[in-house]
């Protein structure tokens, strides 16, 4: 009878913890968003917007970041408008995220709406004065229509937040 009662208990706390891990790390968000963003970060995007998918759903409100990370996901992968998607929730949830004006920014100028893209890259900018890449993406589109001397004023100002910034040296040197 004691061997009994003790497998029973091994029985029991072995299901309690796979219990627990399945159904609390699985579901916990943290875990998911964590989980999400390796798998991006080891290029392996698709299974990144699964996981990203995942946490959405079971928390909507988690946080914008996970639209942001699922919408530059999916715009590595091709979908521009699933990509915009994401980014517009995202700055619905908060609008105050520098990083995701730039997100659509880089959308935008994609899809040759130059004057959105450099209101978004403005956005950030002015959400965040000493962020180099929303000054040097805005360069770019205004490189790319011809408008230099904003261009320029641009990458001189990212290099003034950091003179080492490479892009912005090239940026500025293409323009000469």
């Amino acid at each position: 009878m004691y061997v009994f009662r003790m497998k029973l208990i091994l029985i029991l706390i072995t299901f309690n913890t796979v219990f627990g891990i399945v159904f609390g790390l699985f579901w916990d968000p943290g875990y998911l968003f964590e989980t999400a963003y390796s798998l991006a970060q080891r290029g392996q995007r698709a299974e990144a917007i699964a996981v990203y998918d995942q946490l959405i759903n079971f928390h909507p409100d988690y946080c914008p970041q996970a639209y942001y990370n699922r919408g530059n996901s999916k715009c590595y992968l091709g979908d521009l408008s699933g990509a915009l998607d994401d980014y517009e929730t995202a700055i619905k949830l908060n609008p105050n995220y520098s990083m995701v004006y730039m997100g659509r920014a880089f959308v935008k100028a994609y899809r040759g709406q130059d004057e959105e893209a450099i209101a978004d890259n403005t956005k950030a900018i002015a959400l965040n004065p000493w962020h180099k890449e929303a000054f040097f993406n805005r360069g770019c589109v205004y490189m790319s229509i011809g408008k230099d001397a904003a261009a320029l004023r641009d990458f001189k100002s990212a290099l003034n937040i950091d003179p080492n910034f490479s892009s912005a040296l090239i940026g500025e040197k293409d323009l000469f």
